[in-house]
């Protein structure tokens, strides 16, 4: 694990979910709201892309950091992958960003977690006061990143090949306290799941979700 303590002069942008598409360095930054998921989400993406290799992120005010993987041209079942996570607890209604003097990017999370990413390269550069692993783009490292952060709690809805791991409502999400407890849940225990709809909010939130998983998992944080 890699663990970074750097000095952030962070001015947040404090709008709700204004229309954002803008740049800095070679990060692409959008922020918009999705109409079928009904969540506002900030998104970045890389400007210099070369053969459809890439990696980008993704954040919205469910909690979700979604990190996603192009590997080059080809079938999106071969070629496209995604890692999802979740973090709690959710202390603020929209995720926001903040461009630093020196050009990197810093997204806050709804959970107030703070990754800073490089502007030169996009790549994590800090992880608040978490832990975070960034390997290589390849098909065969689940995505490429683990985090582990040092407040609150998390899913780890794990990666997949071609989609988005909570698609499958009968795979295995990990659930991990930052103080203790740790369990695994089938994902139709924790997201709804609707006929002919890909967006699966949360069946719980806020404090019935944390009541829920101490009694399930004794999720301390």
């Amino acid at each position: 694990m890699l663990l970074f303590t750097i000095e952030l002069k962070a001015e947040f942008t404090k709008n709700k979910c204004s229309k954002v598409l803008s740049h800095s360095g070679d990060i692409l930054i959008q922020r918009d709201w999705d109409e079928l998921s009904r969540n506002c989400y900030i998104s970045i993406h890389p400007m210099d892309v070369t053969d459809l290799k890439y990696r980008d992120y993704y954040f919205d005010n469910a909690g979700l950091f979604m990190v996603f993987n192009s590997y080059g041209e080809g079938p999106d079942s071969k070629m496209t992958g995604s890692r999802s996570f979740y973090l709690f607890p959710i202390v603020q209604d929209y995720p926001d960003y903040s461009i630093e003097p020196n050009g990197d990017v810093l997204i806050q999370t709804v959970s107030g977690h703070q990754f800073l990413f490089d502007a030169k390269k996009l790549q994590i550069k800090s992880f608040g006061s978490g832990q975070f692993v960034e390997k290589p783009l390849s098909p065969n490292n689940k995505g490429g990143i683990e985090i582990k952060p040092a407040t609150g709690f998390w899913f780890d809805a794990g990666f997949k090949l071609g989609g988005v791991s909570t698609d499958v409502s009968s795979n295995l999400t990990k659930i991990t306290g930052s103080k203790s407890g740790v369990c695994s849940i089938k994902n139709f225990e924790i997201f709804k799941y609707e006929p002919g709809n890909n967006s699966h909010p949360l069946i719980h939130t806020a404090g019935d979700l944390e009541l829920f998983l101490q009694k399930r998992c004794n999720i301390q944080f």
